[in-house]
């Protein structure tokens, strides 16, 4: 922020510099005090549009205001945003990662990898593009290149043990591979001891082998980060140890994240998280209400409805079954699509 302040008093019209503190603002906004947010949030936006006053003709103004806009729970007003860069600078990888990144959570899967692909092309020596290409891998249930994308992520792309293992290990698990994700959660705190990061990826692991007891462990060894960074993904292990009054704490925090708090959640990730939610409550008809708003938004992850266990006491509810079916199937159908287009190149 303070070379981006000096740029600018340099040089007030430096577009660039104003797209950068952009970047810079929302970026940081996560290590701000909650009240604090609305205001940086304000002045990322500002920042933005003072970006596309000073060149309309600059991609990443608009990218940044987007991203800044998605941040705030409006993803429609990102979506004109991308495209608006897209028009300008349709070979830009930012530009191509922030729309990518956007239309997996609408479920066009097929869109976000066309992009993500790209992106990954122009840089291929940032980890990260390649990362996300491979989560939607993972998405659409194209597991075998997930794990080959993980691995080379952050295995040869950048360093990142920890991250490599456990990443691979998560898409082990959806592909039926329980031993290797189990072995990969061991791996990861070991490689990452201490880590909070490293154990939300390996709560997601232990909840998924139905292993709650490991799950508490790591709860209660990061309470402070879990207690901030609450969700129902990470917290599903209080319900089967009748710690109710903790689950409660945590699904509130949980709840108030994703409505209310910046970043705000939105779209189909919202109506689902919200389902889980409701689950934990107990309130399964809520959920399912939920759940199948987020699949009508385009909520569409490969095998999640099958392996997490948050579901298991509505596995034989007819309405369940019908969602369960109607995401897989649309993933079937496109898988099918990619391999026919990666056929006729």
């Amino acid at each position: 922020m303070r070379w981006f302040d000096d740029a600018l008093n340099e040089d007030p019209d430096y577009a660039a510099a104003e797209a950068g503190k952009s970047r810079a603002l929302r970026g940081g906004l996560r290590f701000e005090p909650l009240e604090r947010r609305p205001a940086v949030l304000t002045e990322a936006i500002a920042a933005a549009r003072r970006a596309i006053q000073l060149a309309p003709e600059l991609a990443d103004g608009y990218v940044q205001l987007g991203q800044a806009q998605e941040v705030a729970g409006d993803e429609q007003a990102a979506l004109t945003q991308f495209l608006k860069a897209a028009e300008i600078a349709p070979d830009d990888p930012d530009t191509l990662g922030a729309l990518a990144s956007l239309y997996a959570g609408q479920g066009r899967l097929l869109d976000a990898i066309r992009l993500a692909r790209l992106a990954q092309v122009l840089e291929p020596s940032d980890a990260n593009r390649l990362s996300q290409l491979s989560a939607y891998y993972k998405r659409i249930g194209l597991l075998d290149q997930a794990i080959i994308g993980f691995e080379h992520a952050w295995g040869e792309i950048t360093s990142h043990p920890g991250r490599r293992v456990c990443m691979a290990g998560g898409a082990a698990l959806l592909a039926g591979q329980a031993a290797r994700a189990r072995a990969a959660t061991e791996q990861t705190l070991a490689l990452d001891p201490g880590s909070p990061i490293g154990a939300a990826c390996v709560i997601g692991i232990f909840n998924s082998l139905r292993d709650a007891a490991s799950s508490i462990m790591l709860l209660d060894q990061h309470a402070e980060y879990f207690e901030t960074n609450s969700s129902a993904d990470f917290v599903w292990a209080l319900s089967q140890s009748g710690d109710q009054a903790r689950l409660e704490r945590l699904l509130v925090i949980a709840e108030r994240r994703l409505t209310d708090e910046l970043p705000r959640a939105s779209g189909a990730s919202l109506a689902y998280s919200l389902g889980q939610i409701a689950m934990l409550r107990g309130q399964s008809e809520s959920a399912l209400d939920h759940l199948e708003r987020g699949v009508q938004q385009g909520w569409r992850q490969y095998r999640v409805l099958a392996v997490e266990p948050i579901w298991d006491p509505v596995r034989d509810n007819p309405r369940f079954i019908a969602l369960e079916e109607q995401v897989d199937a649309d993933l079937a159908r496109m898988r099918a699509e990619l391999a026919a287009m990666d056929a006729a190149l």
